[in-house]
């Protein structure tokens, strides 16, 4: 999934643990699409 953002662009999928999401080339867990939306706006 990719979606544009007011600071960027985000890319990440769903898996088993939370959320895959894009972060600086690496892919990173976090608990969900929301908490990776939190940590792209800081």
């Amino acid at each position: 999934m990719i979606r544009m953002t007011g600071g960027g662009m985000m890319k990440g999928y769903f898996v088993n643990n939370g959320y895959m999401g894009l972060v600086e080339g690496s892919y990173m867990l976090f608990a969900s699409e929301e908490d990776y939306l939190d940590y792209l706006e800081k």
